[in-house]
């Protein structure tokens, strides 16, 4: 019977999720560092499987190089998220590492148990920092999927960190017991971190509109001042009168563009005086718009969903329950009223 190791399973699923990434969003310029992470993890799950599974000595010397590219390239793919989305000279710096571990395998290989420690758990604290700063930091992330790309980012950062992590393990495995137990803990761990890693980039990589750039973003101490009360107001005039939230690829980028207001500055302004992230401050708008047609219309609950901004029925569902107390169903066979909606609407306006 053939024996198929767990790592060509891996890889298997890995390379699924990149065609069904290819066809769906084909290979825009904004998800192309997505679909290089998927492929190289998939490639990389693929040589584990040689290597452990099949006793290919000879790929040894390969797989540090090609590991070690996988830490830079997820921080270029995510932090492409809340940063220019394109590819420089600057960017190519982050694989200077990777050249690093290839000149030392031919003239100091001790030193590379280290090196590629250091690079998978550095690259994952600098995503975990970016995670940190809140679903506002992913700028070019349209508002209705910000909270589960954050969540895809702080997962990679989890999953680099394991990695450096599992590398240690091998590299003490290897010297107190001469890798005896690294075939068994590479199916363990490192394919997990592999999968996840893979997951989380098909996550993300469709969330990034094409052609977009973005500013950082930072979240600042509650209480506003009248600069920031006066930029809250411009902001929800626009959002109002515009119906803004009903665009589904609305990012803060777009936000900003269309206010003439730099986005940090919108985010700090809506952050201080509504206490929310500006994803939430949007998709409360939509709830909003929701309710309305809910209560007004006989529409289709999928209809409402697509009328009043979300793309995905999860999302809406989860910020319906989290907001309302209920589903929108339900909530539609309670049947609030117009006085109900107009107390959403005159909470949503402050």
């Amino acid at each position: 019977m053939l024996f198929v190791p767990l790592p060509f399973v891996v890889a298997f699923f890995l390379l699924f999720l990149l065609a069904r990434m290819i066809r769906e969003g084909g290979t825009a310029h904004a998800i192309r560092p997505f679909l290089l992470l998927i492929g190289g993890t998939a490639i990389v799950s693929i040589i584990i499987g040689l290597r452990w599974g099949y006793g290919f000595s000879s790929l040894q010397p390969v797989m540090p190089v090609l590991a070690s590219a996988l830490p830079p390239l997820t921080w270029i793919a995510f932090s492409g998220l809340a940063s220019e989305n394109r590819w420089s000279a600057r960017r190519a710096l982050h694989f200077l590492p990777v050249l690093l571990v290839a000149a030392l395998i031919p003239v100091a290989p001790a030193l590379l148990d280290g090196l590629i420690f250091t690079i998978f758990f550095a690259y994952g604290a600098a995503l975990l920092w970016l995670g940190a700063r809140g679903p506002d930091a992913l700028t070019g992330v349209a508002f209705d999927r910000s909270g589960l790309v954050h969540w895809a980012l702080i997962t990679a950062g989890v999953m680099l960190i394991m990695s450096a992590a599992v590398d240690l393990f091998i590299a003490i495995d290897f010297a107190l017991a001469k890798g005896a137990h690294v075939p068994d803990f590479i199916a363990a761990a490192n394919v997990l971190n592999l999968i996840m890693l893979g997951i989380a980039a098909s996550i993300a990589g469709p969330s990034q509109p094409p052609d977009e750039s973005a500013a950082a973003e930072d979240t600042g101490p509650a209480g506003a001042n009248d600069e920031e009360r006066a930029i809250a107001d411009q902001i929800e005039k626009l959002v109002v009168e515009k119906q803004l939230y009903r665009d589904p690829d609305l990012t803060l980028t777009r936000l900003a563009r269309k206010a003439v207001i730099p986005a940090r500055r919108i985010s700090n302004a809506i952050n201080r005086t509504r206490r929310e992230s500006v994803s939430q401050y949007i998709n409360g708008h939509r709830i909003t718009e929701a309710c309305r047609l809910l209560a007004e219309t006989e529409k289709p609950v999928t209809a409402v969903m697509f009328d009043s901004g979300f793309q995905t029925k999860s999302n809406f569902n989860r910020e319906f329950l989290r907001r309302m107390g209920m589903g929108p169903a339900e909530w539609r066979c309670h049947c609030l009223g117009q006085d109900r909606i107009g107390e959403l609407v005159k909470k949503r306006q402050g």
